[in-house]
Parts: C-alpha cells; sequence; structure tokens
C-alpha cells in the first residue's frame, strides 16, 4: 500500500500550509498568552522567548530545506520531531524545576491532529498518537502528575476522531479513483469493440479469399502437405478473429448451461499445434470432471483461449501447462492455468489486466483485459493471477454455476481473499 494518497505537489502544498498554520498560530498565542493571561511583555519573558525565538527559526529553516529538495513529504515528521524535542526539554525542566520551559506547546498538539485528516496519511498519525500519547503516560505513571490523565483521556478521544475521518477520507478517495479507473477502462474497451468490429471484418475477407486460392492449389498438388497446413493456420486465424470479434464487441450474451470442460478442451484444441510447437507438455484432470455452468459458450471459450495462449507464450522454450478443473464449494468451480514460464515481475502483476498494457513487443495487450472483463462483467466471476519471476504464474478463473449467485457471495462462500 501506498504511504499517502496525495501527489508531490499535493503534500509539499500541505507541508506549507502545516508552516503557515503552525507559525501563525503559535506565535499569536503566544503573544496572547504573556500579554492578556500573565499581564506581562515579550521582553519580560527574556531568556525564554529568545530561545523559542532561536528554535522556532531552526526548525523553520531545516523544514523550508526539506521543501526546496522537493523533500515535502519529511516535513510533517521534521515537525513531530521538533515538537518532541520541545516535550523533552519541558520534561527535563519539570524534573528539574518543577516547570515547564514553554506554555504554549499544547497548541502544536492540536496543529499536529488537526493535520492527520489533510496528509491522508497513517504513518503520520501513528507518530503522532505514540508521540502524544507516551508524553502523557510519562506525566502520570513516571512524574505523579495527576492533570495528566485528562489530558491522556481527551488527546486519546481526539486522535480517536482524527483517525475514524482519516479513514472515511481514504476510503471515499479509493472509491473516486477506483470509479475512475473503472471508466477508463470502460472507455478504452469501447474503443476495442469498435476496432475489432472494423479491422476483423476487413481482415475476414482476405483470409476467405486466401483460403480458397489454396484449396484450389492443394487439388492440384494434393501430395504436398504444405497446404494442408496452410489452411489449417488460415482457419486458425480466422477462429482467432472471430473470437476477438465475439468478445470484444457488445452482442449480447446467450446464457445456458454448459459443460465447462468440454468449452475448456474446445480452446485446447484450437491452440493444439502451438502447444507442439512450443513443446509444451499438458497436464490435465479436465476430462475427468462434467461441471455444468450458465454461461455464455463462445465468450467463455474466447476466455480460455486468451489464458492459454497468454501461458504458452511465457513458455516459447518448452515446458509444462496444467489445467486444474475443481469445485469450489456447492456453487462454484474453479479452472486453474499454471505454467512454469518466465512469470511476471511483481510491480507488473498489478497492470496485466489494463487494456494495451504488455511488456512483449509483439503485442497490443488486449487479451487479459478481455478476459478479465467477461469474467467480472458478464459471469459475475473472478480472474486472479499470481505470479513469480522465472518460476510461473497461476491464473485462476473462478465462476458461479448459476449466475444468480452474486460477486459478494463469492468472497465468503469460497472462504478467499481474491
Amino acid at each position: 500500500m501506498k504511504d499517502s494518497f496525495l501527489s508531490y505537489k499535493e503534500e509539499e502544498r500541505n507541508a506549507k500550509i502545516l508552516l503557515w498554520v503552525l507559525y501563525v498560530i503559535v506565535v499569536s498565542y503566544q503573544i496572547l498568552y504573556a500579554i492578556v493571561l500573565e499581564n506581562k511583555s515579550l521582553t519580560d519573558k527574556g531568556y525564554s522567548i529568545l530561545w523559542q525565538v532561536i528554535c522556532g527559526t531552526a526548525i523553520l529553516g531545516v523544514n523550508v530545506y526539506l521543501i526546496k529538495k522537493e523533500k515535502a513529504n519529511f516535513v510533517k515528521y521534521a515537525c513531530v520531531f521538533a515538537y518532541l524535542g520541545i516535550e523533552i526539554t519541558n520534561i527535563l525542566s519539570y524534573m528539574l524545576y518543577n516547570e515547564a520551559a514553554f506554555d504554549g506547546v499544547n497548541i502544536i498538539e492540536i496543529i499536529l491532529i488537526f493535520f492527520v485528516p489533510i496528509f491522508l496519511n497513517k504513518k503520520y498519525f501513528v507518530f503522532v498518537l505514540s508521540t502524544i500519547v507516551v508524553k502523557y503516560m510519562i506525566y502520570l505513571f513516571v512524574l505523579k502528575e495527576v492533570k495528566g490523565f485528562m489530558f491522556l483521556i481527551m488527546y486519546t478521544l481526539v486522535l480517536i476522531a482524527a483517525y475514524i475521518i482519516l479513514i472515511r477520507f481514504i476510503q471515499y478517495l479509493s472509491a473516486v479513483k477506483e470509479s475512475i479507473k473503472i471508466a477508463s477502462e470502460s472507455q478504452k474497451l469501447a474503443v476495442i469493440g469498435k476496432m475489432a468490429a472494423t479491422v476483423g471484418h476487413e481482415i475476414k475477407n482476405p483470409l476467405a479469399s486466401l483460403k480458397g486460392f489454396t484449396q484450389l492449389q492443394r487439388e492440384k498438388h494434393g501430395e504436398d502437405p504444405i497446404y494442408k497446413q496452410m489452411i489449417f493456420e488460415i482457419e486458425n486465424m480466422n477462429n482467432m478473429i472471430s473470437e476477438l470479434m465475439e468478445v470484444a464487441t457488445c452482442k449480447p450474451s446467450i446464457y445456458k448451461k454448459h459443460n465447462i470442460g468440454e468449452i475448456v478442451l474446445q480452446a485446447v484444441a484450437i491452440l493444439r499445434e502451438k502447444m507442439n510447437e512450443c513443446s509444451v507438455q499438458l497436464i490435465s484432470n479436465v476430462e475427468e470432471n462434467i461441471i455444468e455452468v450458465e454461461c455464455d459458450e463462445r465468450k467463455m471459450r474466447g476466455v480460455f483461449l486468451y489464458v492459454i495462449k497468454n501461458a504458452l507464450e511465457a513458455m516459447e522454450q518448452g515446458g509444462t501447462l496444467e489445467l486444474r478443473l475443481e469445485n469450489k464449494g456447492q456453487d462454484y468451480v474453479m479452472l486453474s492455468v499454471i505454467d512454469n514460464g518466465y512469470g511476471i515481475k511483481k510491480e507488473n502483476l498489478a497492470r496485466v489486466t489494463e487494456a494495451f498494457y504488455t511488456t512483449k513487443q509483439d503485442k497490443i495487450g488486449l487479451g487479459l483485459t478481455v478476459a478479465n472483463r467477461l469474467v467480472t462483467e458478464q459471469h459475475l466471476g473472478k480472474l486472479h493471477i499470481s505470479s513469480e519471476r522465472d518460476i510461473g504464474t497461476r491464473i485462476d478463473i473462478i465462476l458461479p454455476k448459476q449466475r444468480g449467485n452474486s460477486e459478494t457471495q463469492l468472497g465468503e462462500k469460497l472462504g478467499v481473499t481474491i
């Protein structure tokens, strides 16, 4: 998880606001406290006010330096460290002289707590919480200052309220970011649909002509096996394009009960030649299981094609492909596609289902995007990808046997977090 939801510019702006608020309020508070409450002038405070000015200037200088060096995210911690130094001085002064060194330090605590929801940073909250709570526990249990108990309770309640606000802000921003991401993906997928319909139609026409011409040549040269292979490859290309047009365009889905294993085997049959080319050994228990799932046969076949093809591309030098079909409880079925290819880097794993994202030079990054959309949006299932570099990748496709099973029920009944 990220340390903060804020960009650097937002972090820098908030750091500057913190410094302005901190210094304006603290200075105003000190003047008000000295003149109005203590009925003294600032010069009467002598050494105390001089020491505060020196410390305040030094702290401000450090924070300005951090901002200039583009390290504004450390400003809030520098302020807490400065406050911590002041409190250590306070405690030592209390122990030696039975009086606090700075009268106005409590206003700093309020400001630091106030900025917890603004910085949207849990580490900052923990830092402020531990500093303030430890301070008053020392006053209460070590220095035996009874009034520290009241402040401990008060600040604990305030910090709990600040934490609740912080969590709500984070949840709200997470929901907004997720909505923006979904809207962006939907826009990309709409473009994919139009592109698939247009380009697919333009490609299929010359493929049909090429197939007809090849068949004529095969009739003339029946003994030459190359024409049979060419026809097979043309049909394979035609099937791939048809699948892309079917799954990427917004055609209505036709949901019927199908043996999910048969659909998987159809996808395997289409890619059998590629498996042989890559010297990939297939291990499967799909034939042993007859599990009916309410789904769109064509679109689910497209999903399996994309996922299995992706696994084969990771094992171009040979390997083992495992297809594992099993029931998950009474209401769900899971197909696991496991390869021992080169795997996916950890930093790329979260993006593999994004439209047009790919690390392969000759690909455009649509297969897993479309597969994920079909599984999650149209079949109310889950597509989970786990991978380790140079070890392999596992893709789990979890589908409800009936479309009436909700997405919430999926996680609860399986007892897993996906």
